[in-house]
């Protein structure tokens, strides 16, 4: 099965909705950040760069992380120090925080993006936004039934450089592969003589998307739903189940299980220790 026939199976409409009724561009959106080391702060300092946008609390099980981030993002710019948190489910209790952005390790997400969910809160959730198959699927339920919006972290998917990228390949501009380079652009050396063939380049913010969809409801806005973040994840799980197998598998995109292979099958979620519990009906 290829990747995009697993797309096709499983289909790709993005999600979009909100708890709240927005008044307008100048509302304020009151952001929460869970996870304050590396990345976290990253967060953190591309909301306090946006228009109408307050980083109203901080959350993270090291709460000796606190003092020093404070300082140096908030009180030391003359900004008001936000409120903190150890536990994000007192966070969540929290009416007043509008959107969360979850940066906590990897197989925390999941969980931390559901119960914001279920709390009536937008959420950006770093990628991957599940650890297996199984978290996947309960985010993208959930995110439909609370009808909020939830963005994969993916923060490429706001770029035009990506963005032009995936539509020249999306539209058969590429022939066989002979090198390919990361480079802050893109360019394509054309046949054996590598002329210069199609360009892009350019940066967006994918947080200032996450903020905008809030604000204004459209879809069309929204880059990188939740459900484009977990089929992207998928594909990767079944190739690490593939690999710790050692054999071929076959799978079914409409039920997201293999059919008649319980070995297979067990390794699409994984045990969880109470309370921290995923849960089957979100």
């Amino acid at each position: 099965m290829t990747r995009r026939q697993f797309l096709a199976g499983t289909g790709g409409a993005m999600l979009w909705g909100t708890s709240r009724a927005w008044a307008g561009a100048n509302d304020r959106v009151r952001v929460a950040v869970i996870g304050i080391h590396g990345m976290g702060q990253n967060h953190i300092a591309n909301y306090l760069q946006l228009p109408n946008v307050e980083v109203a609390a901080l959350c993270d099980v090291d709460s000796n992380q606190f003092a020093p981030v404070i300082k140096k993002l908030f009180t030391d710019k003359g900004l008001k120090a936000p409120k903190t948190y150890t536990d994000m489910r007192r966070l969540y209790e929290d009416k007043t925080i509008d959107a969360v952005s979850v940066v906590t390790p990897n197989h925390w997400h999941t969980l931390a993006a559901i119960w914001a969910i279920q709390a009536g809160k937008h959420v950006s959730v770093e990628k991957p936004c599940c650890h297996n198959i199984f978290e996947g699927r309960k985010l993208v339920e959930a995110a439909k039934k609370y009808k909020v919006l939830v963005q994969d972290g993916a923060e490429q998917r706001s770029n035009p450089c990506s963005q032009s990228m995936a539509e020249f390949l999306k539209n058969g501009g590429l022939g066989e592969v002979y090198m390919a380079k990361d480079v802050d652009k893109w360019q394509t050396y054309m046949g054996e003589k590598r002329e210069p063939g199609e360009t892009g380049s350019g940066l967006g913010n994918h947080y200032e998307n996450f903020i905008k969809a809030i604000r204004m409801p459209d879809p069309a806005v929204f880059n990188a739903g939740i459900e484009d973040g977990f089929y992207s994840c998928a594909v990767i799980h079944l190739g690490n189940i593939a690999y710790r197998l050692g054999r071929t598998l076959t799978f079914d995109p409409a039920t997201l299980t293999f059919p008649g292979d319980a070995e297979a099958n067990a390794m699409l979620t994984r045990n969880y220790r109470t309370p921290y519990v995923v849960p089957d009906k979100v």
